[in-house]
């Protein structure tokens, strides 16, 4: 639906960063930095419902072509952005079944913040970037004078409509004064979601 906020993932010259020879991390540790009691707490927030499914919908994917690699791939895959993937189980199941398929790449996830994301991809310490928001015009203007060309956006999940801490649900607020007293998601879909 138009109106809820979708993560997007954001590829650097994916097609050069594949077969993934790329260099190997140097294995050393992000230096530990003392938390704050409002980053504790989201810890534990997070931690009590990370691996709660919420959605149980099930898709057929029986209609999709079956993935047949098509060369042997080996190195790391970086991905440095939102921390939606590594809040929840996400990053931990594709790298799981990924690595069915291509068992000699390992993943190195860094992420922390949408804030670190385009600028990992220019500074080159990102292959894969989410953000949980839109890409901003400054982190697009940044990326195409650094490489002569827009970054590729894919949509790859919606935001969280009723469960805090996820990526956020786009909110609607009007004046007290104005006489709406109730919106569906259909008739928002329709006002913000309309081609003209």
């Amino acid at each position: 639906m138009a109106s809820l906020l979708r993560s997007v993932f954001f590829v650097a010259g994916l097609s050069s960063a594949l077969p993934l020879s790329a260099q190997a991390l140097d294995g050393s540790e992000t230096p530990s930095v003392e938390k704050t009691e409002i980053d504790l707490a989201r810890d534990r927030m997070i931690a009590a419902k990370r691996n709660k499914v919420y959605y149980t919908n099930k898709f057929d994917l029986s209609g999709l072509p079956e993935y047949v690699p098509q060369s042997k791939i080996s190195g790391v895959i970086r991905m440095r952005g939102a921390k939606y993937f590594t809040d929840s189980p996400l990053a931990e199941w594709w790298a799981a079944e990924f690595q069915k398929w291509h068992p000699d790449v390992k993943f190195d996830f860094h992420l922390r913040s949408s804030q670190h994301a385009i600028s990992s991809l220019i500074y080159g310490v990102s292959d894969i970037s989410p953000l949980g928001r839109a890409i901003t015009n400054a982190e697009r203007l940044a990326f195409q004078r650094e490489f002569n060309y827009a970054p590729l956006g894919v949509i790859a999940v919606t935001g969280s409509q009723t469960l805090s801490g996820w990526n956020p649900a786009v909110a609607i607020y009007v004046h007290k004064s104005n006489p709406l007293a109730s919106i569906s998601m259909e008739q928002l879909d329709g006002v913000f979601g309309a081609h003209p």
